[in-house]
């Protein structure tokens, strides 16, 4: 799936998972991390009566974008960051977001995290997390389309390992949308 096929894909659902399940508090704090032109978080704030700040990191130089945002690596702003001020941590990636997963399970976390990512034929999830549900390189690297299958299955696995039983999801073709919530004793 190419960046500019999923930059605004489904914009509507992401939208509602997020207003669906905000915190139960009248201002939130959120860190979305692979923000883009920050879309979806203008759309939640508009439809929303809760102050909501946003704290928007993303890659790349965007020329059109219309607010403030950090721009880089969102791994190293993240080892920065006191990450339980924020309520809810976005990981609306092109991929899938394990690194940033491992440091908030590292970190304990406690909040809410938002998810995206695409299941589509060829693509795999990262090995480490591959790893971590006990697969080997060399298992994976023989047989990489059995690794590729039911992805959806193997990042709940993960999350369990991880202590999260509760995931929320959308799918859309072959993209998932997932909110966890993270009391920050996962993975213990």
């Amino acid at each position: 799936m190419s960046k500019q096929a999923t930059d605004n894909s489904h914009i509507d659902q992401k939208v509602a998972l997020r207003l669906t399940n905000l915190p139960d508090k009248e201002h939130i704090r959120v860190l979305d991390c692979f923000a883009g032109y920050g879309r979806v978080w203008d759309a939640v704030k508009r439809r929303s009566d809760k102050k909501i700040d946003v704290l928007a990191i993303e890659k790349r130089k965007l020329k059109e974008r219309k607010s403030v945002y950090l721009c880089g690596d969102n791994m190293k702003f993240m080892q920065t960051f006191d990450l339980n001020v924020f309520d809810i941590i976005d990981l609306d990636d092109y991929g899938f977001p394990y690194e940033q997963l491992d440091m908030l399970f590292r970190r304990r976390y406690r909040g809410i995290v938002f998810i995206t990512f695409g299941a589509t034929g060829g693509g795999e999830l990262p090995h480490a997390l591959l790893n971590e549900l006990g697969y080997t390189n060399s298992m994976i690297s023989k047989i990489k389309l059995l690794f590729s299958r039911d992805p959806f299955k193997k990042v709940c696995q993960y999350l369990a390992k991880h202590g999260v039983v509760d995931v929320e999801y959308v799918k859309q073709s072959n993209v998932y949308y997932l909110k966890i919530d993270l009391d920050g004793n996962n993975g213990l």
